[in-house]
């Protein structure tokens, strides 16, 4: 799947307004997510950077991990990450 797909899915699943995922999605992190940025990853425009992914993925246990680990899926498919139940750890 595409990550501005992944994007779309859920923000509509989060009912969550570029501004508020944005925001609710740098809590917690170093990395800053503006909406601008948001928008232009549902559009394609250009993706999520790795760092910031796995950041998130190590970050949180909820949705956002997920999101994180699902995006990093789609960027980089010769890596197999579990999402779910695992511990989100990466095979090479």
């Amino acid at each position: 799947m595409q990550v501005n797909l992944i994007v779309g899915r859920y923000l509509d699943e989060t009912s969550l307004s570029l501004r508020d995922f944005a925001e609710f999605i740098s809590d917690g992190i170093s990395d800053n997510v503006s909406h601008a940025a948001v928008h232009n990853w549902r559009k394609g425009i250009n993706q999520p950077g790795t760092g910031l992914l796995c950041e998130m993925a190590g970050s949180y246990q909820d949705w956002r991990r997920a999101f994180a680990l699902e995006c990093l899926r789609a960027k980089h498919p010769q890596l197999i990450i579990e999402v779910g139940g695992g511990n989100g750890k990466s095979e090479a």
